[in-house]
């Protein structure tokens, strides 16, 4: 190395707070900025030598060259949003990965770190105080809350306390004062998917909602209460009788308990047509079971899952479902939050995103 090149690698060392650039490697080693972008982003870069390779990448190295997002996640301190959540293990399981996806696309967009806050049990009484505690000693700046999981008591108590929240899976909720919230029509998805199996010739449709101690309403969140209001009112709508032992509770990860759902309905002397289910993952359970007792679906039995999480493009038959914009609804969260915290935000988010129905070739017309 030339006694001129050690001299201008020295003077770029020794910028107090300032990271090397590309202009300073490239300057070094005497070639073109895109030159040395193209090397080291290995886009295209064939066409340069190996000893052009190795120089850059030597003196980026002895430059301590970082990429520009780890220089700027380096240089401003991280922030915290909490994101309160049942059960960390199900939230990275279920539709709630695809809500994170979103979540963490905002908040790296702005120099955030959304950080996990798992619940024991659904609906805990006392959260309000953690999170009030948490926020006040400056470890999260405002927070993500699943409306599904937490008491309306709760929430007005960190209201009160003036922490910055928005809520996911909510929808015109009654508090006293104003309240961020972004949710799904899923009134309009169970609408969808049941007016698509009856335009198809099905008139008796079974629900498989998901995982709850009671189908009574007070143990059900408030996704799968509408979802069910609207299988009843749909049925009404079009003089189709509403059974209630084709109202069925099933699991996210128990397949057990999805196969003894199947085995009881099937075993009726008027069997269901068809089945909706509240989630993909138990359609296509449902989808195994069936195949498993010898029935064919589509050709002797419709399914239609609900979400479209990625499993439903891969299953057998490919799943027909109902799309919901999770990666959606938690980046407009996210994105709100990061808004309201910087104070560039001050209208209300209010928002209801609309599902999409995705027809593959799990249902069969009967036509």
């Amino acid at each position: 190395m030339s006694t001129k090149t050690s001299i201008e690698m020295k003077q770029v060392l020794n910028r107090n707070g300032k990271f090397a650039t590309i202009r300073d490697i490239a300057r070094i080693a005497k070639v073109s900025p895109a030159t040395v972008s193209l090397i080291l982003n290995k886009r295209n870069d064939s066409k340069f030598s190996d000893e052009t390779k190795q120089k850059i990448h030597n003196i980026s190295q002895q430059l301590g060259y970082q990429n520009s997002l780890f220089k700027r996640f380096v240089k401003t301190p991280m922030k915290h949003i909490g994101i309160l959540v049942t059960d960390a293990n199900e939230a990275e399981t279920t539709y709630f990965a695809e809500v994170l996806k979103g979540i963490r696309q905002a908040c790296m967009e702005h120099n955030f770190l959304p950080v996990l806050c798992p619940t024991e049990s659904r609906c805990p009484s006392g959260i309000a105080d953690q999170i009030i505690k948490m926020t006040s000693a400056n470890q999260v700046k405002g927070w993500i809350i699943d409306k599904e999981d937490t008491l309306d008591s709760e929430v007005c108590k960190l209201q009160d306390a003036g922490i910055p929240i928005v809520l996911i899976n909510s929808w015109e909720p009654v508090f006293k004062g104003e309240i961020n919230w972004v949710g799904i029509n899923n009134r309009q998805g169970a609408r969808l998917a049941l007016e698509h199996l009856i335009k198809i010739g099905h008139r008796t449709i079974a629900f498989i909602t998901r995982p709850y101690d009671s189908l009574e309403p007070q143990f059900r969140r408030a996704t799968d209460n509408e979802l069910i209001s609207e299988y009843k009112q749909v049925l009404s709508e079009h003089e189709i009788e509403f059974r209630p032992e084709l109202l069925c509770e099933g699991s996210l990860a128990n397949a057990e308990l999805v196969d003894r759902v199947i085995d009881r309905l099937m075993r009726y002397c008027m069997p269901p047509m068809a089945i909706v289910t509240g989630d993909d993952a138990i359609a296509i359970m449902a989808m195994n079971s069936l195949r498993a007792r010898g029935y064919r679906v589509p050709d002797e039995i419709s399914v239609v899952g609900y979400g479209n999480h990625s499993l439903a493009r891969l299953s057998y038959p490919p799943l027909t479902t109902v799309d919901c914009p999770f990666a959606k609804m938690g980046a407009l969260a996210a994105a709100h939050l990061v808004n309201l915290l910087a104070e560039n935000q001050h209208k209300l988010l209010r928002k209801s995103l609309e599902p999409e129905l995705i027809v593959r070739s799990s249902c069969k017309s009967m036509l």
